[in-house]
């Protein structure tokens, strides 16, 4: 039986592979119980593999890791399954931190980062912290200067709800933890809890950061 938080890794690359398994097995925190090259085999036995995090690589052969990630990300959502997403890549940049998110990761850790990164990454995101702030993805969708496009199904879905609801989802939305919410809204933490995962289950999303970005946009498209 593994120890510490429970690591897969998917990449193509044998020596980075061996690498990553090196350092994540030093740490106390850490341990590999995962690794595969073939795509198919991961979209076919994923939900069978008990991991917290699954770190997938952008360069992959026959599917980059972003297309990868929102194919196991559709699996999630159909099973329930909990692992959390990383994405790894030799470059980092707006587009690609935004396009990894909407696919369904939760954190993206490039070479430029410092070494010791990708164990940082792992242990907040099995922690549930998260990696990127509000702020940040509104400053990196600015940068992207997208055309606008509407999103019918999202603000449909505010319509639907209550205002009450609508005022938690965005305070959590903005940042706020589910605790913080629950005490400035004198509510039980379950309440709070509850609203954010109706949106998220109503609107087939796996990430908190999902949302995140789907009501990004639409106010900046409005």
């Amino acid at each position: 039986m593994s120890n510490g938080i429970r690591v897969g890794l998917v990449d193509g690359d044998l020596e980075m592979r061996a690498g990553r398994r090196l350092m994540l097995d030093s740490t106390r925190e850490t341990t590999v119980v995962f690794e595969e090259n073939s795509v198919s085999n991961v979209l076919e036995k994923f939900d069978d593999y008990l991991i917290d995090v699954l770190v997938v690589e952008q360069r992959l052969r026959s599917m980059n890791g972003t297309d990868l990630i929102a194919a196991l990300t559709r699996i999630k959502f159909q099973t329930g399954n909990l692992t959390k997403l990383l994405l790894t890549a030799p470059y980092g940049s707006s587009r690609l931190t935004i396009s990894a998110l909407r696919a369904g990761a939760s954190a993206v850790v490039t070479q430029d980062d410092p070494s010791k990164s990708l164990i940082e990454r792992i242990i907040k995101l099995h922690a549930g912290e998260s990696q990127f702030s509000i702020d940040y993805l509104q400053e990196c969708l600015l940068e992207l200067n997208e055309p606008q496009r509407p999103d019918h199904v999202l603000e449909a879905f505010l319509e639907s709800i209550s205002p009450e609801s609508r005022h938690i989802l965005d305070l959590v939305i903005q940042g706020e933890t589910i605790q913080s919410v629950a005490k400035m809204k004198d509510l039980a933490a379950y309440r709070v809890r509850k609203v954010v995962e109706v949106a998220l289950e109503q609107l087939q999303l796996c990430t908190l950061q999902q949302l995140q970005l789907r009501r990004l946009s639409l106010r900046l498209n409005s």
